[in-house]
């Protein structure tokens, strides 16, 4: 009976051994998408109330210095920025303690508005960025560090 349990346990040893890093490779993917998925809302709302801290929830300080330069910017023309996500997708992820880069390809509707009136300044336009997060752990969560948008290759519909 013994030597049964032992098999037993060298299989599941074995198991756990070839499952773990998938399991784990899926678990940071999955982690990395939650925190850039809600810190592109939080992002979205920002720019259209011109409350840029609200990424503050899921990034760095120095991240919401960066948004809040651009949402100053914003202001300063007299524009609110109305803006969906449409699609997020994770190109890449490369975990190399303590940052997590993430390769993200994202599809965004926009229009500007006049920040008094409301009044659309353009047309509604569709684009597609490519952007490198670089994510760390604070207080035992993952957020943003940083967001940089990456040139989008030729022949790439925007």
């Amino acid at each position: 009976m013994s030597r049964r349990i032992l098999q037993w346990a060298v299989v599941v040893v074995l198991v756990v051994a070839l499952v773990a890093p998938f399991a784990l490779r899926y678990y940071r993917k999955q982690e990395a998408r939650r925190v850039i998925s809600r810190y592109a809302v939080l992002l979205s709302e920002g720019l259209e109330n011109l409350t840029p801290e609200i990424v503050g929830e899921v990034a760095s300080a120095e991240e919401v210095s960066r948004v809040g330069t651009y949402s100053t910017r914003l202001w300063g023309n007299n524009i609110r920025l109305e803006s969906d996500l449409l699609e997020l997708q994770i190109l890449e992820v490369v975990s190399q303690e303590p940052t997590v880069t993430v390769k993200v390809k994202e599809r965004w509707r926009y229009v500007e508005r006049d920040r008094k009136s409301g009044a659309a300044l353009g047309e509604e336009r569709e684009e597609t960025q490519l952007l490198d997060y670089t994510l760390v752990r604070a207080n035992g969560k993952l957020i943003v560090y940083r967001s940089d948008l990456l040139p989008v290759p030729e022949g790439s519909t925007n």
